[in-house]
């Protein structure tokens, strides 16, 4: 067996997961791109994935994102099936189709966050025996440092006008206030 990298592992996933689980359940995947990445703009918000539906892409392809925050391939391949479900009902939500889809699968829990039921577990093994674990080791978000504002605060004395301005700026002369004209001070 070649080994694949993570988008070969994720597609040989969803034609596995197409020609068995979903079959199976009278439900069809579409053709959708699959790739590890980060959902939105929600890196730190515990989004594991997103679907985006083929109107939103130039080429009318949906797409699946799979957060780089997952490692396992069970979890990845729970995540997969779940976005892979939109896939299926794009104008549903987590409506009533894709209820009906997702428990047929082998999905649990609240349809928002659904996890893998023993079933579905065992399922994923089998894939799993039969493409490899996925290629991946997990991005850790919690350790990147979030830049703080480089804006710093000043204020005029007199009448507390306050405005935020660069270190850049302060280095060339403090402002003078709108409304007093004399010069700003940098808050502490």
């Amino acid at each position: 067996m070649s080994v694949l990298n993570r988008e070969q592992w994720l597609e040989k996933a969803t034609e596995t997961l197409r020609k068995s689980l979903f079959k199976s359940a009278g439900a069809e995947i579409p053709t959708v791109r699959v790739t590890n990445g980060f959902p939105g703009s929600r890196a730190k918000s515990g989004r594991v994935g997103e679907f985006w539906k083929g109107e939103a892409s130039d080429d009318g392809i949906p797409q699946v994102f799979v957060s780089p925050v997952l490692s396992d391939s069970n979890a990845v391949l729970a995540v997969l099936s779940h976005e892979l479900v939109h896939a299926c009902v794009p104008l549903d939500g987590h409506g009533r189709e894709f209820r009906r889809i997702a428990l047929s699968i082998g999905l649990v829990g609240k349809m928002t966050a659904t996890k893998a039921g023993p079933d579905l577990v065992a399922f994923f093994n089998k894939v799993i025996d039969r493409i490899g674990v996925y290629p991946h080791s997990a991005l850790n978000v919690s350790s990147r440092k979030v830049q703080s504002t480089r804006l710093l605060k000043v204020c005029c004395a007199s009448c507390g006008y306050v405005v935020r301005i660069t270190t850049r700026w302060i280095s060339t002369g403090l402002p003078l206030c709108p409304c007093s004209h004399s010069p700003m001070v940098v808050a502490s």
